[in-house]
């Protein structure tokens, strides 16, 4: 009788969990690849580091995500993965990543994601060498159709949604933007904010845009220019102030707390109040990042600050973290060149259901000889074959779980916590 109901336990999770593994509670890491490679990756973090590389493949079969993974937005249950080489966004479930849709037709050299009611729009830079060809592609949510386009100046980057406009900072693409781009999205028209040279991020605060201005490379063609941080007035779109910095300095990523701007210079990164009038003069942390771009991506989650090192564009990027006192916490080995974080899915906790998603993640998977649970509890485990058969019961600990003696295959793992259970699928290869 028990065998029966173990049975039909599994038979009955194979068609409720699919084999799908979840990846909640944790931090995604977008991993660009280099163009041409078809490399683009997600890593998945755990909280405790424990790292998972190309969740996506894992999830599809090991089917590649696409080429030059450029950036990644969320809405309701879904991730929206923006190829830039591809010219495509992958449309993927946000627990799972299986993917659940591919649009691939009327994006050129997409870039950044927004939404608003049901619609996703996509800063698109058409063809590089061509100055009049940029638009923004406006998605159907739905159908996962572009359904229209709206023309835009060249070099379409940075996209936020605000009091149901559209600002889209004008980095430039291949030549060198100036502006910000504001779209009333009822009417689509379109008006413009000039801000400074090379515009590459947005933070929006107290109704109040930060924009980050790099300044003109060395390299442009022109005359160098240096970097600003300029500060707009949301309810009318004019200039409050306009920060130079100091010689001829190229900052990057601008990111935020509840009190604090925060960007890069270099491998430095800098720390500025909201309520400072002049830029800071000293670090505030000096990353081990020494390629000659400096820190590749900034993300600032759950007073944690996560800096992508692309390593030399080799195969392995880091992620470096810090906590927001400036302390260092540890460097994880990830993917092809990081460029982005995100906090993953949350899981559903003090469901008194049974089968409800818990915070637990299983790593690696596939699993060779030992797998490990983000766990720093002693949870009790079971793992069944696809007959119902136990095959193995342990309490977990921080050693892992040793699956060499386990045949190659799918297996089916319980793990209870308290009054908590849930289940997932282990491949063991």
């Amino acid at each position: 009788m028990k065998k029966n109901y173990i049975l039909s336990l599994i038979t009955f999770l194979v068609g409720f969990l699919g084999f799908s593994q979840s990846y909640l509670d944790g931090i995604l890491v977008l991993n660009e690849g280099n163009y041409g490679s078809n490399a683009a990756s997600v890593s998945f973090m755990t909280t405790n580091n424990q790292v998972t590389g190309d969740i996506f493949g894992l999830a599809n079969n090991n089917d590649p995500l696409g080429d030059v993974a450029q950036s990644m937005n969320f809405i309701d249950d879904k991730a929206y993965i923006v190829l830039n080489g591809s010219s495509a966004i992958k449309v993927v479930n946000y627990e799972t990543f299986e993917v659940l849709a591919t649009i691939d037709q009327g994006l050129t050299n997409p870039r950044y994601i927004a939404f608003h009611n049901n619609k996703g729009y996509v800063t698109c830079w058409g063809d590089g060498s061509v100055t009049t060809d940029d638009y923004l592609a406006v998605i159907n949510l739905t159908t996962n159709l572009v359904e229209s386009t709206i023309p835009m100046a060249e070099g379409v980057e940075t996209i936020e949604v605000i009091n149901d406009k559209l600002y889209v900072a004008h980095q430039g693409g291949y030549g060198y933007g100036t502006t910000i781009s504001v779209v009333e999205i009822s009417n689509q028209n379109v008006s413009s904010i000039i801000v400074g040279d090379l515009p590459s991020s947005m933070i929006v605060k107290d109704n109040f845009l930060y924009v980050l201005c790099r300044g003109l490379p060395s390299w442009s063609g022109q005359t160098e220019t240096t970097g600003k941080l300029v500060k707009i007035d949301l309810t009318d779109n004019s200039i409050v102030s306009d920060l130079p910095f100091d010689n001829i300095t190229h900052p990057s990523h601008l990111i935020a707390d509840a009190d604090n701007l925060y960007y890069t210079i270099g491998s430095d990164i800098f720390k500025m109040p909201f309520t400072n009038t002049t830029l800071p003069t000293t670090s505030f942390i000096t990353t081990p990042v020494t390629d000659y771009l400096g820190i590749y991506g900034l993300d600032l989650i759950d007073d944690k600050i996560y800096v992508a090192d692309a390593n030399g564009y080799a195969a392995t990027g880091f992620a470096h973290i810090y906590n927001v006192t400036g302390d260092f916490v540890i460097t994880n080995t990830v993917e092809n060149i990081p460029n982005n974080f995100y906090k993953s899915k949350e899981s559903s906790l003090g469901l008194d259901n049974n089968l409800a998603n818990t915070s637990f993640s299983l790593y690696p998977n596939p699993a060779t000889t030992t797998f490990y649970i983000n766990s720093n509890k002693n949870v009790a485990v079971k793992i069944f074959d696809l007959t119902g058969k136990v095959v193995k019961t342990q309490l977990y600990n921080t050693s892992g779980i040793d699956v060499s003696n386990l045949e190659k295959g799918i297996y089916i793992v319980e793990i209870n916590s308290e009054n908590k259970k849930q289940i997932s699928k282990l491949i063991v290869k």
